[in-house]
């Protein structure tokens, strides 16, 4: 089974073959060309173009953007009367990875919970209501341990188990003397809104860059 990333263009190919099985080129206008959709509705006959009539006599595609996920299905029709098309395809639509790396601008002089993944540039909300998926989560620390004022570093995760309310899985503190100040944060598979935070034992004497990278991948059911 072919999969394929949902809204990016995918292609599709068939061969154009004459009775004695050798390509026809020049009959992009007689080959159509039909996607259907996840629910079977037919989402668009893209237009039929020859690859190369050169290098690849008789071989021709179509192109087109899936925008849901689940089995599209693509068909080749052609009405030369001295040709036969062979092409034709079912493929799974699937949701992409998401993947991030930036910098996130810490508050100096405020040491209240901050939800960390609602300050991501792509925050974490709304994710978990879509698919099952396997959250990877790395933060370096190095500037926000390095502040003037020494602050620790309690990192905590919370899942809404009953699928409404907040509920602590668990905390780690990291201390201001640490030698490791990059933290990978347990990652997780779940179906459920999740989230990291961070509180630190004193406010920074000023604000600091907080790198992170995250990867959420969504997984078949």
């Amino acid at each position: 089974m072919l999969r394929h990333p949902v809204n990016k263009q995918y292609t599709s190919y068939a061969w154009l073959l004459d009775e004695e099985g050798n390509p026809k080129t020049g009959a992009a206008a007689s080959i159509t060309c039909k996607v259907l959709d996840e629910s079977d509705g037919l989402f668009a006959s893209p237009t039929v173009a020859e690859v190369d009539s050169v290098n690849a006599p008789g071989l021709y595609k179509a192109s087109f953007t899936p925008d849901a996920m689940g089995f599209w299905k693509i068909s080749w029709d052609s009405t030369a009367s001295d040709a036969d098309i062979s092409g034709g395809e079912v493929i799974y639509v699937y949701e992409d990875d998401v993947e991030e790396s930036n910098v996130v601008s810490y508050p100096s002089a405020d040491n209240s919970e901050f939800d960390i993944t609602e300050m991501f540039t792509t925050p974490w909300s709304g994710y978990y209501d879509r698919r099952r998926t396997h959250t990877s989560t790395f933060l370096d620390l190095t500037n926000i341990l390095g502040d003037a004022n020494a602050p620790s570093v309690t990192i905590r995760r919370y899942v809404k188990v009953d699928g409404v309310n907040w509920s602590k899985v668990d905390e780690t503190v990291i201390p201001n003397a640490t030698t490791d100040p990059c933290v990978r944060v347990q990652p997780e598979t779940l179906k459920r809104e999740y989230r990291i935070t961070i509180q630190l034992s004193v406010g920074l004497a000023s604000d600091q860059d907080l790198p992170y990278h995250y990867v959420i991948r969504f997984e078949d059911l």
